[in-house]
């Protein structure tokens, strides 16, 4: 008996790269998967290399609450129930980070530190032009 035997998976960023290797684990241990991704024409293509019926494609946009549904609407259906998640999918807003200091908060003590070692003064914060519309 394999590990995940009878077992019923999400892989959400599945078509391809780090997911798409974690879906073939999976269904090698026995788990059937739905394959989910924005990039639906590897994610088909992911599915058929899988081969067999443990593999499916669906799309799923990790943003979008009716995706998901949708996914999870899917893997019950098909197979039952659903066990295992695994949201691998990345999301690029484009966005800049905002760096913020807590000015009530002692900055952190530098007692023994070599020079290189010593915390640098934080950049000017960076914000999102929407926000500050």
């Amino acid at each position: 008996m394999n590990r995940l035997d009878g077992k019923v998976a999400i892989i959400s960023g599945a078509a391809r790269g780090i997911g798409a290797e974690t879906a073939r684990l999976m269904v090698e241990a026995g788990a059937r998967i739905i394959i989910g991704d924005i990039l639906d024409e590897r994610g088909w293509e992911t599915a058929r290399d899988i081969g067999g019926d443990s593999a499916v494609f669906r799309h799923l946009d990790v943003t979008s609450e009716e995706d998901w549904n949708g996914a999870i609407s899917a893997a019950v259906a098909r197979w039952g129930g659903l066990d295992i998640l695994v949201n691998n999918a990345g999301l690029f807003l484009g966005k800049g980070i905002s760096i913020s200091r807590n000015a009530s908060k002692p900055p952190p003590t530098t007692a023994g530190r070599r020079q290189s070692e010593q915390p640098q003064p934080c950049p000017e914060p960076v914000t999102d032009p929407e926000e500050t519309a």
